[in-house]
């Protein structure tokens, strides 16, 4: 009721056989409630609009290429470093963990399902990760990071503009130049992309 167009990307569910090939690949056991929000919908048709506000839901084989390609990139690179004191205690310190599940998208961050905490985590606890080192401790579990979701759905803290749900912290002004940003990028896409269909060539006629 609150996003309709982001409803109706939504694709059908995985199914058991997808949920098993996708641990399969990963190396790991999904938590139920991860795999019960893939069964009821294998992520969105496309990535905009974003169901979960500005992220975009994750299909299975999305969350594996992301997965697969921040894997190949970092590897469980170790970090020397201390981890600065804004770091969440809950979630081990590094650019990247094989445990960490993408299960949703914005631009190059990802919302992740944590099943390598620290001592001090839950396994299975949400977390944002950015290419920035910057890490986030959304929820202690996909069911409560969905529960909230819908909460601040329900006491009006994001706006609509029918493409998409956003934050209203701030009145929407920020969300609404996210907004205007993005159909501008889009647009910009679209125009390049006409450009660059050929164009039927008409035939002369005979003399």
């Amino acid at each position: 009721a609150h996003a309709p167009a982001g409803r109706a990307n939504l694709q059908p569910c995985a199914t058991e056989k997808e949920l098993a090939a996708f641990e399969k690949r990963v190396g790991a056991k999904l938590p139920e409630e991860l795999r019960a929000l893939w069964r009821l919908h294998d992520g969105q048709r496309e990535a905009w609009p974003g169901f979960l506000g500005v992220w975009s839901l994750l299909s299975l084989e999305r969350a594996f290429g992301v997965w697969d390609m921040l894997d190949g990139l970092f590897a469980e690179e170790s970090v020397d470093a201390e981890p600065p004191s804004s770091h969440p205690a809950a979630v081990r310190f590094g650019i990247w963990r094989r445990g960490w599940i993408p299960v949703a998208a914005c631009n190059n961050d990802t919302i992740c399902v944590d099943l390598v905490p620290s001592s001090r985590g839950t396994p299975g606890q949400v977390i944002v990760r950015s290419n920035s080192a910057d890490f986030e401790l959304v929820a202690p579990s996909v069911g409560a990071w969905l529960a909230g979701y819908a909460r601040d759905l329900d006491l009006g803290r994001f706006i609509t503009n029918g493409r998409g749900i956003y934050p209203n912290d701030d009145g929407g002004r920020a969300s609404m130049a996210f907004i205007a940003e993005r159909e501008a990028k889009e647009a910009k896409r679209a125009a390049r992309t006409a450009k660059k269909k050929p164009v039927a060539r008409k035939k002369r006629a005979k003399k």
